[in-house]
C-alpha cells in the first residue's frame, strides 16, 4: 500500500455508524450480519487524493470500508491511459483477497482524501456470516460491471454519461425521488472520460449537450444532475 497514514476507529466511528444504512440497503444485509461485520477489528487509514494505495497484482489482506471521500478502480494502458471500471464510494466495501496468493486485478487509488476502515475478516474462519458478507458484496460487484460493460458496448456516448451520471447522484442521495436537485458529483470531466472510456474532448461536447438541455450544470469544475425528472426520464428510456 502506498501513502497511507494511519488513525484509530474511534477517530471516525461517528462517521461509520450513519454508513450502516447504506450497507444495509446496498448489500441487502440482514441486521444480525451488519452487527458482526461492524464489530470486527478495524484500523483506520487516511489516503490522500491522487495516491495508489493498493497496486494491480499486489495483496489485499483486509476488508475495505469506505468511510469518506471517493475511490476509483482503474487500470492503466500500455499508452497510459486509464479506464476506471468503477468508483467507490463511502459506505461502499472492497473485498480482501480470498487467498493469501490471490492478487488484486485493478488498482485501487484515492480520487478525493479518503477515510477508510481495514476490517479484520478471514474466509476461512468459515462463519456463515462472514460467509453471507462476501456473497453480497460480491454480488453487487457483479452487479455493477453487469450495467458498466453494459454502458461500455451498447451505449451512445450521451447514455453513457446520462446512465453513470444517474446511478452516482442515486448512490449519492438518501432521498432519490425524481424532481429535486442533485448532489454535487465529486468528479471531474476527465475522471467521468476515463469511466465512459471516452476522449476527454468527446466528454466536453457531451456534457455541453446535456448543460444545453437541463440535464445538468457545471460548478467550480464539477458536475450536477440538475434535472433529476429529466434524467429519470432519460435513462429509463434506454432500458
Amino acid at each position: 500500500m502506498d501513502a497511507v497514514s494511519d488513525g484509530t476507529a474511534s477517530d471516525v466511528m461517528n462517521d461509520v455508524i450513519p454508513r450502516k444504512r447504506h450497507i444495509a440497503a446496498k448489500y441487502d444485509m440482514p441486521p444480525d450480519h451488519l452487527a458482526y461485520l461492524m464489530s470486527r477489528p478495524r484500523r483506520t487509514i487516511r489516503i490522500a487524493a491522487g495516491r495508489t494505495f493498493v497496486r494491480r497484482g499486489t495483496h489485499l489482506a483486509d476488508m475495505l470500508l469506505v468511510v469518506d471521500g471517493w475511490i476509483a478502480r482503474s487500470q492503466y494502458l500500455t499508452s497510459g491511459a486509464r479506464q476506471i471500471s468503477e468508483f467507490v464510494l463511502p459506505g461502499d466495501i472492497i473485498l480482501p483477497s480470498a487467498t493469501g496468493d490471490q492478487a488484486t486485478t485493478s488498482n485501487i487509488e484515492a480520487l478525493t482524501d479518503v477515510t477508510a476502515d481495514l476490517i479484520r475478516i478471514d474466509l476461512a474462519d468459515q462463519r456463515l456470516e462472514t460467509l453471507d458478507i462476501f456473497v453480497r458484496v460480491h454480488e453487487a460487484d457483479a452487479e455493477e460491471l453487469r450495467v458498466s460493460i453494459t454502458d461500455l458496448g451498447r451505449r451512445s456516448a450521451v447514455e453513457r454519461l446520462a446512465n453513470m451520471l444517474w446511478r452516482l447522484d442515486v448512490r449519492l442521495s438518501a432521498d432519490a425521488s425524481a424532481g429535486r436537485d442533485g448532489r454535487v458529483l465529486n468528479v471531474t470531466q476527465e475522471t467521468l472520460a476515463d469511466l465512459a472510456g471516452l476522449s476527454l474532448v468527446h466528454t466536453n461536447k457531451t456534457l455541453k449537450w446535456m448543460q444545453d438541455q437541463g440535464l445538468v450544470e457545471r460548478r467550480n469544475g464539477k458536475l450536477l444532475v440538475a434535472s433529476r425528472s429529466k434524467m429519470k426520464s432519460l435513462c429509463e428510456d434506454m432500458r
